[in-house]
């Protein structure tokens, strides 16, 4: 890319932190996911910083850890990059802090399939959003911030579905009028700033690769064998392959897809000819493919199985002592007293349902068939066939 593209892109995004503060916003609040756009907005955002040198502005960085991150990612980028960015701000002299959210942990993934049987999302079903991401933000947006604006790294043409859905949201950008609708969405009850709402995917790498403040080899790193950041167990990302840092977490994405497609392992709602949750053998398939998956890989790969935690009964338990540590019968009493909900199933129930040969076989076929394309002696189908042939 010319330079002078780049600069000009670069000139448009610190028009829009103008535009922002113009209007009175002296609190940015960075929504950071750890991935190459929200990256590229947070070292904008630096910039603009260093270069204004406002003297009147806050910022927090947000990160919403949805307890289903890629552990590698999580750990060893995100946490590490927000620490340093933070330390930089501040010695700006601008007022600067770090806040985490995430879900409650009757909200979390692990919670919602095993517990309540959900099945994998689809575009107009898109439970986990909401779940992981919007409540735990919106709950912390109720907080008293100030007049402040929620800094995304919103590409309007990473997707066809942003192509259509992103000008709703935001405003339009006529010849010789002001442009600040075009990045700011103030249509809704959070107000937002997507600086680089129209730059393309190369412009986003050319400048995080011509940028000097910030170390970013490891998210180059990253992005060399993990094309797209976000919860392992995305199937909205990609139906079929979808490769990360351990061909274990794209296993159990695969089961987790196939489970829902198959009505061996759906609940079936015969009145209305439907199926519904997943079912005692369904959930059995989850529950025991994640103990499989870190086993196999000696990791411990579902971090939110630790971090996530219930009280009841006056003792805090982790998940992974709910679903995996404590006696069924005591599980079940945990449970039940945080989720009363209709879906749940014993945890007694889901241990001891084992799917019989012929389920195992079909889940195998299909789960096969989703990647046929990678050959037998790949990382992924090697995964794929330890987790099912041990179920």
């Amino acid at each position: 890319m010319l330079p002078n593209q780049l600069s000009s892109r670069v000139k448009s995004a610190f028009e829009s932190f103008d535009w922002a503060y113009d209007i009175g916003v002296k609190h940015f609040i960075l929504a950071y996911s750890g991935g190459k756009d929200s990256t590229t907005v947070a070292i904008l955002l630096y910039e603009w910083l260093l270069s204004r040198k406002p003297t009147d502005v806050s910022v927090t960085v947000i990160h919403n850890d949805t307890l289903s991150e890629l552990v590698d990612v999580e750990m060893h980028w995100v946490r590490e990059f927000i620490g340093n960015y933070v330390n930089k701000l501040r010695e700006l002299g601008i007022v600067a802090n770090a806040v985490y959210l995430t879900p409650k942990a009757t909200d979390t993934w692990y919670w919602r399939t095993i517990v309540r049987g959900y099945s994998a999302p689809n575009f107009k079903y898109r439970w986990c959003v909401d779940l992981l991401k919007i409540a735990p933000l919106k709950s912390f947006l109720t907080i008293r911030l100030g007049n402040y604006i929620v800094v995304v790294g919103l590409r309007e043409n990473e997707s066809t579905y942003r192509v259509q859905s992103v000008p709703n949201r935001f405003g339009s950008c006529a010849l010789n009028q002001s442009c600040a609708g075009y990045y700011i969405a103030m249509n809704n009850d959070i107000p937002k700033l997507a600086p680089i709402r129209d730059w393309d995917l190369a412009e986003v790498w050319a400048y995080l690769t011509t940028q000097k403040h910030f170390n970013v080899e490891p998210l180059f790193s990253l992005y060399s064998v993990n094309p797209r950041f976000g919860c392992w167990h995305c199937t909205l990302a990609s139906h079929r392959v979808r490769r990360t840092t351990n061909p274990y977490y794209d296993a159990v994405r695969l089961i987790y897809r196939s489970v829902t497609d198959l009505y061996e392992f759906r609940t079936v709602d015969a009145k209305r000819h439907k199926v519904t949750s997943l079912n005692e053998y369904g959930r059995y398939v989850i529950w025991k493919s994640l103990e499989l998956a870190e086993k196999m890989s000696g990791k411990r790969l579902f971090y939110g199985l630790d971090y996530a935690k219930v009280k009841s009964y006056s003792q805090t338990y982790t998940l992974r002592e709910l679903f995996y540590e404590l006696p069924c019968s005591d599980a079940d009493k945990v449970i039940r007293s945080v989720d009363d909900s209709y879906r749940y199933t014993s945890m007694c129930t889901i241990r001891g349902a084992k799917p019989n040969g012929d389920m195992i076989r079909k889940l195998n076929w299909w789960s096969r068939s989703l990647v046929n394309n990678l050959p037998d002696s790949d990382p992924i189908i090697e995964a794929l066939n330890n987790i099912i042939n041990n179920l």
